[in-house]
C-alpha cells in the first residue's frame, strides 16, 4: 500500500534540525584580541565539505558543516547561531581565537565513550589553548587538558576529545579509513561546488531522531544549503539526500520556486529545492512516498468463502 508520509515524517527535520546542536545549547562567545599573527601550518585540509570528510575518521553519525563564504546577512546570521549553539562553553573554556571563524565543522562519534571532533578555520591565525600537557604524535604537537586536545599545525585546526584528535592525525597520514569512505557513494552525487551549511545524520543518529511512520525507512539524511545565482535571480538552494532502506522515494512538489528530484536504483533519493524565502526553505522537506507491503492471511475458510460469493 502506498501512502503519503504523515506531517511529522514528511517534514522530518524542519528548521529545528537546521539549528541542530551536537554539543550543548550553552552560549559561547569567542574572545578576540587585536593580534592576528599567523601560526605554522604543516597540513592544509582539502577544500570544501567533501575535502574535510576525506581526512577525518570514519564512524561519525552526526556532522554539521558551516562555511561563511559568499553568505548574505540573513544566511550569515543563521550560520552564526548554529556555530554558537555547537560550541559548548565548558568544552571551549580554555580556547581563545585571535580572529573570527570562516569555516567550521563538528562531528559526533557515538559509542561507549562518545567523541567530538571540531575542525575550525580561522585563516591560519594563532589560537591559544590553556593546556596541562603536550605530546608529539606523527610529527604534530598535541596540547591536552582534561581529555580535550588541540592540534594547531593543521588548517582548519583540530580540537576535540583526545582519542578522536589522535585518530584524525592517523587519517591524515593515511593510516585509517575516512568518513568519506562511508558516505561518498551518497555525497558524491550532490550538485558540485561548496555549500554554506550541511547537516548530516546516518545510522543510529537517524533512528534516534525519527519516530513514527518514517522510522526504519532510511539510514542516511543530508541537507545542504547555499546561495545560488541563476539567470532568473538569486535563490537559496537546498539539497536533500535520503537513503531509503525500505520502499520509499521522492515525488513531485510545487511548494518551492523550483524543485527537481531523482530516485536512484540503489535506494538513494535526491531533491534540489530553491526559493527566495530562506525560512520557508528550511522548514520544508521533499515530498515523498513510502510503500508498505503487508501480508494477507489466506486460510482454507477464506478461500471457501471467496468461492461461494461468486455464485
Amino acid at each position: 500500500m502506498a501512502r503519503k508520509m504523515e506531517s511529522k515524517g514528511a517534514r522530518l527535520l524542519a528548521i529545528l534540525l537546521a539549528l541542530i546542536m551536537i554539543g550543548s545549547v550553552l552560549t559561547y562567545a569567542a574572545k578576540r584580541t587585536q593580534t592576528t599573527h599567523q601560526r605554522e601550518v604543516e597540513f592544509n585540509f582539502p577544500e570544501g565539505f567533501q575535502g574535510l570528510i576525506s581526512k577525518i575518521p570514519s564512524g561519525a553519525d552526526q556532522v554539521v558543516y558551516v562555511n561563511f563564504a559568499n553568505s548574505n546577512p540573513e544566511l550569515s546570521d543563521i550560520l552564526k547561531r548554529i556555530v554558537t549553539n555547537n560550541m559548548d562553553s565548558e568544552f571551549f573554556s580554555n580556547l581563545r581565537f585571535s580572529q573570527g571563524i570562516s569555516r567550521f565543522m563538528v562531528s559526533s562519534y557515538s559509542g561507549v565513550f562518545p567523541e567530538l571532533l571540531y575542525l575550525i578555520d580561522v585563516n591560519k591565525t594563532k589560537v591559544f589553548f590553556t593546556h596541562e600537557s603536550e605530546d608529539v604524535y606523527n610529527g604534530y604537537k598535541i596540547k591536552s587538558n582534561k581529555g580535550i586536545s588541540l592540534v594547531d599545525q593543521t588548517s582548519p585546526f583540530l580540537f576535540g576529545t583526545t582519542g578522536i584528535v589522535v585518530r584524525t592525525l592517523d587519517t591524515i597520514s593515511g593510516k585509517g579509513k575516512s568518513l568519506a569512505s562511508e558516505v561518498e557513494n551518497f555525497t558524491g552525487r550532490m550538485p558540485k561546488g561548496d555549500y554554506n551549511l550541511i547537516i548530516m545524520f546516518k545510522g543510529n543518529a537517524v533512528k534516534q531522531l525519527v519516530q513514527g511512520n518514517a522510522s526504519g525507512f532510511f539510514d542516511f539524511y543530508l541537507a545542504a544549503y547555499r546561495i545560488n545565482n541563476t539567470s532568473n535571480g538569486t535563490y537559496y538552494e537546498k539539497v536533500v539526500l535520503m537513503n531509503f532502506t525500505k520502499n520509499g522515494f521522492f515525488i513531485k512538489s510545487n511548494e518551492t520556486a523550483y524543485y527537481r528530484f531523482k530516485n536512484f536504483k540503489d535506494g538513494l533519493s535526491m531533491a534540489v529545492m530553491g526559493d527566495t524565502n530562506l525560512t520557508k526553505l528550511m522548514q520544508l522537506e521533499p515530498e515523498m512516498r513510502m510503500i508498505e507491503i503487508k501480508p494477507v492471511e489466506n486460510t482454507t475458510n477464506n478461500t471457501a468463502n471467496g468461492t461461494n460469493t461468486k455464485g
